[in-house]
């Protein structure tokens, strides 16, 4: 019976392989789309959803979710909020696709989209150490 979680092991590798190349090619076809001169001329609205409001969200989020769990922490709920305010590309679709929705915008709410994650993750590592050394200080 060792076989089978081998054979097991082996399957979630692949599919773990198939998941990481269809997500950059995804990512690909998506950045392959945008002009970069039009990207350029539209560049503050891109910056501001995500050096604005993004840590802003991130904040809040966690100021709400510590209203919600005070007893975990404030480590706990800023990393919640961390965790919570990239926004997700497929949520957004119905807007990308919108032609009633501006260009700008369109574009503004892909690039952000496409960014945010990178930029949210170092707030994720450090929320969890903090919220790791809160639980382990105790």
């Amino acid at each position: 019976m060792a076989w089978v979680g081998l054979i097991f092991h082996y399957l979630l590798k692949i599919l773990k392989e198939l998941v990481e190349i269809t997500l950059a090619l995804v990512l690909f076809a998506d950045a392959s789309k945008l002009s970069i001169g039009q990207l350029r001329e539209d560049a503050g609205l891109p910056a501001r959803l995500l050096f604005l409001a993004l840590p802003l969200i991130i904040g809040l989020g966690g100021l709400l979710a510590f209203a919600f769990f005070p007893q975990e922490g404030i480590g706990f709920a800023l990393l919640i909020g961390a965790i919570l305010a990239p926004t997700d590309a497929a949520l957004g679709l119905p807007i990308f696709s919108n032609r009633r929705v501006p260009v700008r915008i369109r574009r503004a709410l892909n690039v952000e989209s496409g960014l945010n994650d990178g930029i949210a993750t170092p707030f994720v590592a450090l929320f969890t150490a903090l919220a790791v050394a809160e639980v382990t200080k105790h």
